[in-house]
């Protein structure tokens, strides 16, 4: 997990995937946006960068970002 703004996040990147979740409450599906710039700082994290092209699906709770970090 990382942080992010005082909020702890989880995230994976697996086969091309990234799927961003909350530690606690779970995102809702207004949440997007928050969801991508969490991503986008996971990314970072990692000397990489969220796929610009990366579409957003809501699944149960969390945002996975197709393209992932690239």
């Amino acid at each position: 997990g990382f942080d992010r703004a005082g909020v702890a996040y989880v995230a994976e990147d697996r086969a091309g995937t990234l799927a961003i979740s909350r530690s606690g409450a779970a995102f809702g599906n207004d949440e997007g946006l928050e969801a991508k710039r969490a991503g986008e700082a996971f990314c970072a994290g990692a000397g990489r960068r969220l796929n610009p092209a990366a579409y957003g699906h809501y699944v149960s709770g969390a945002w996975l970002f197709k393209g992932g970090c690239a």
